[in-house]
């Protein structure tokens, strides 16, 4: 069971962080060169009756925060701004919720988040058990959970992959490359080489390996359409986002806007069903909470749409 602890500006406050959410779009030009947007981060806290006095921590502008669990996962973000605050108390927990805005103008991108810690790179990947074929998806050799695509009559068309968290997750990557955009101009899109195999390796299956840099993201000449995309890190309840289109778009679409609002809106939605209990639950005063503490890792969530936009060539899909 995943326990996360948070320092603000060093200090450690005498709360449990039991959800965290980190989002960032980018665009990707017809020449994969890429250009982060401005990310933002959600963090729940849940206050348990457990002899520890009910606190309300105060996040303030330029805060940095720190979120370390006993899964050895470490995340620092740096120059926080915080934009709404929910609080709910019931007889014995007390909830709240904090939306911010990551980075500074001015700063680059690879200095507004940055990650520590010793986490599985293959937590994702294992043997079939008893014979069962399984499907393994490798990301730049990191082991995927679930792999989402669109297709239409001209081949594939959106691109989406589920990882448990690294010690270099993509989203670490792609603000990495972004950085270039304060020295450079456009820096491209980070490689990502993806592979496809069915196990047992004895069942009759085909493998497909694929650079998706190269082969999806690359638009026809001429198209002036960029690829929109977003990064997610999930932890906790916020994991409860679903992997349908509909959801993956409207994210797509909110993300893009900036829209702070909207962004607190959704997350507490995503949360609703243990982190906002119902007219029924809301009575409830035993020593123990409602809201339960996640199972496993965080995971990562890479979405990207209108890959090949403008090309005449049919994209054959990867899955």
């Amino acid at each position: 069971m995943a326990f996360y602890e948070l320092k603000i500006d060093g200090e450690e406050k005498s709360v449990n962080i039991k959800s965290f959410f980190i989002i960032s779009g980018f665009s990707i030009n017809t020449q994969t060169r890429i250009q982060a947007h401005e990310p933002y981060c959600a963090i729940h806290f849940s206050e348990k009756s457990d002899g520890k006095p009910f606190t309300k921590p105060l996040l303030t502008a330029g805060d940095t925060l720190e979120i370390t669990g006993n899964d050895n996962v470490k995340i620092q973000i740096n120059d926080i701004t915080p934009l709404d605050y929910l609080k709910w108390e019931f007889r014995n927990e007390v909830h709240h919720l904090y939306s911010t805005r990551i980075g500074r103008a001015g700063t680059a991108p690879d200095s507004w988040i940055t990650f520590d810690g010793n986490q599985p790179k293959q937590g994702a990947t294992g043997k079939a058990e008893q014979n069962i074929p399984t499907i393994t998806h490798l990301i730049n050799d990191r082991g995927a959970y679930a792999v989402y695509e669109r297709e239409n009559d001209n081949g594939c068309t959106s691109l989406g992959f589920v990882l448990p968290i690294a010690p270099e997750p993509l989203l670490k990557n792609i603000l990495e490359s972004a950085r270039a955009q304060f020295m450079t101009a456009a820096p491209e899109f980070p490689t990502l080489t993806v592979e496809r195999k069915i196990e047992p390796s004895g069942l009759a299956a085909k493998c497909v390996s694929a650079n998706i840099t190269r082969n999806f993201l690359e638009a026809a000449p001429g198209a002036n359409e960029n690829a929109e995309g977003y990064v997610i890190i999930a932890q906790g309840n916020f994991k409860t986002l679903t992997l349908n289109h509909k959801t993956l778009m409207d994210w797509l679409e909110f993300n893009n806007q900036m829209d702070h609002e909207k962004f607190l809106q959704q997350i507490s939605e995503l949360a609703q069903n243990q982190f906002l209990r119902t007219l029924e639950t809301s009575q409830i005063d035993k020593v123990y909470s409602v809201s339960q503490e996640s199972q496993s890792l965080p995971v990562e969530l890479l979405f990207i749409d209108r890959v090949r936009r403008g090309s005449p060539n049919r994209l054959e899909p990867y899955i």
